[in-house]
């Protein structure tokens, strides 16, 4: 390999660990006190978790079925609906915007 081509690489995979350390200082960090919730958490405190759900699908297809989500599971602590379940403290409820009634959402850590 030619040295130039190794040093660009070299500066791409360092701009690409400095984006990565900005994105966890910045967003991942940004309310410590919180912690991430877990299984346990969201259960005790009501809501109801699913190791396969999916955003999308909560916030978007339950009011228009005509709109596609990518088929991705995400572990996600779902709230709201007709059972009325709950986020952990320091979490709120995403919930679809409309008028669903007893729409299902899901816990998001609450921003400063």
């Amino acid at each position: 390999m030619k040295k130039e081509q190794i040093a660009f690489n070299l500066i791409v995979a360092l701009i690409l660990i400095a984006l990565m350390f900005s994105v966890y200082f910045f967003i991942i960090s940004k309310n410590p006190s919180i912690p991430k919730i877990t299984t346990s958490s969201c259960e005790s405190a009501g809501g109801n978790w699913n190791d396969c759900s999916n955003k999308c699908y909560l916030l978007y297809q339950q009011v228009d079925s005509t709109i596609v989500c990518t088929e991705e599971c995400e572990a996600l602590c779902e709230c709201g609906g007709v059972s009325g379940f709950a986020c952990p403290s320091g979490y709120q409820c995403i919930l679809p915007s409309g008028s669903i009634r007893d729409a299902l959402g899901y816990c998001e850590k609450v921003s400063k």
